[in-house]
């Protein structure tokens, strides 16, 4: 099959997938989509699924780190697991990325608790650059813990909203401190 091809009937999938989980209702599964937003939509705690899921592109130096696929589910285990399914590879990688690694986990709630986003890096590892995200919306307000996943992610720089404020880590946070709920960006490379 060519890459058009397949990119067109998965185009059809997604959108078969839309439709079906509008028919059926809000306990139905978010349907998956190619994103081009950036890690700021996460789960509204009304109307959306807990569980999310964003891949995230590379950024040019000093720029934002693109959201170029996200996913939510009722499930924890189901959101990650989506990702490797042969369909959403082939569209990650139409979508220009090289791999997913699970570079951390961020949690609406103290000791890793609470509704949960995923955010794999569609580059790889971490290296120097890292991946440069501003969260904001949702997770700006909500979040209070992040786990880092990737061993190579070994060193996170955190800001407040105003972004005039920052704190380093080197390990996962199980509270933000000063930062609880006043995220403006995150920052997540290797050193």
């Amino acid at each position: 099959m060519s890459n058009t091809r397949a990119q067109r009937v998965l185009s059809a999938l997604a959108a078969i997938a839309i439709s079906v989980a509008g028919l059926i209702g809000s306990q139905a599964t978010a349907a998956a989509t190619p994103s081009t937003t950036s890690a700021n939509q996460a789960p509204q705690k009304s109307t959306e699924q807990p569980y999310c899921a964003v891949v995230l592109g590379k950024a040019a130096p000093g720029k934002e780190s693109p959201v170029v696929y996200r996913y939510c589910s009722s499930t924890r285990f189901d959101s990650a697991a989506h990702l490797r399914q042969p369909a959403v590879s082939a569209q990650l990688r139409a979508a220009g990325t090289t791999s997913s690694t699970l570079l951390m986990n961020w949690y609406s709630d103290i000791n890793y608790q609470g509704q949960y986003l995923a955010v794999w890096g569609g580059a790889g590892p971490c290296d120097s650059a890292g991946y440069n995200f501003y969260p904001a919306n949702y997770w700006w307000s909500n979040l209070s813990s992040i786990e880092l996943e990737d061993p190579a992610c070994n060193v996170m720089t955190v800001w407040d909203h105003p972004l005039s404020n920052s704190t380093t880590y080197s390990s996962s946070i199980n509270y933000m401190g000063s930062l609880n709920d006043n995220v403006g960006k995150v920052h997540v490379f290797h050193w």
